[in-house]
């Protein structure tokens, strides 16, 4: 009965389950070696440089084509009228299904 009893700070003692739900990644171990190594690259990721007067796509698409669309529809009067764009952020779900293993087909 004593071993039940969690220890001082409120943590059970040694042996004792304490029926929280174990962290990410102390979970299960992959059995197949091969796959093990192949499910996430090691290390940072080597990153090139991007060339002198580069701009992203979306940002030229929007300079070019959607500001002139804005000021014909609203009839702004000034550049400084026209809405800009701070940062363009494309949200992909492509490593969360990287991650998750593959459903067995039955």
């Amino acid at each position: 009965m004593a071993d039940n009893k969690p220890a001082k700070g409120g943590k059970p003692a040694d042996g004792a389950k304490s029926g929280a739900k174990p962290q990410m990644g102390g979970g299960k171990v992959a059995k197949d070696p091969k796959k093990a190594k192949t499910a996430a690259p090691s290390g940072p990721r080597e990153v090139k440089p991007r060339p002198a007067g580069y701009k992203p796509r979306m940002k030229s698409h929007y300079e070019k084509v959607v500001r002139d669309a804005l000021v014909a529809k609203f009839g702004y009067k000034n550049v400084m009228q026209i809405p800009r764009l701070e940062k363009i952020v494309r949200f992909s779900r492509l490593t969360s299904r990287m991650m998750r293993p593959p459903l067995a087909s039955t």
